[in-house]
């Protein structure tokens, strides 16, 4: 019920995209794999240009949520690696963000075998 009322795109819209990843990482953790929810929220994070401003840690939650739901989301992670190794909006590199803690979850996330991501575990090992 839950992921019929959140995959609606006018409810969806209004969702800020920390709040997002929190979610996609929460189900993860529950183990619940919802395809359907994992994808409007890839799409809605994508489309709406939301990955830009995303923090660190939100990165590595979103990462991390996905690996453990078992969805890859090749057009997310290729916008994610942009993301860190272009600074988004900002004109350096975001790497310096990243904690140890987000850096090992990220790089974890983008090598489970259901999940891997070339393009931003390369990104990664830069910051360690």
């Amino acid at each position: 019920a839950l992921t019929r009322r959140l995959v609606q795109p006018e409810l969806l819209a209004g969702v800020p995209a920390d709040k997002a990843c929190s979610l996609v990482w929460h189900y993860g953790l529950m183990g619940i794999q919802d395809r359907t929810l994992g994808n409007a929220i890839a799409a809605h994070l994508v489309s709406n240009e939301l990955l830009w401003n995303l923090p660190a840690s939100d990165i590595a939650h979103l990462a991390e949520g996905y690996a453990l739901m078992g969805q890859p989301q090749p057009t997310l992670f290729d916008t994610l690696a942009l993301r860190i190794t272009t600074g988004g909006y900002k004109w350096y590199t975001n790497l310096h963000e990243f904690s140890a803690g987000d850096t090992h979850r990220t790089l974890w996330a983008c090598g489970s075998p259901k999940h891997c991501h070339p393009g931003l575990a390369l990104a990664l090992p830069e910051r360690l």
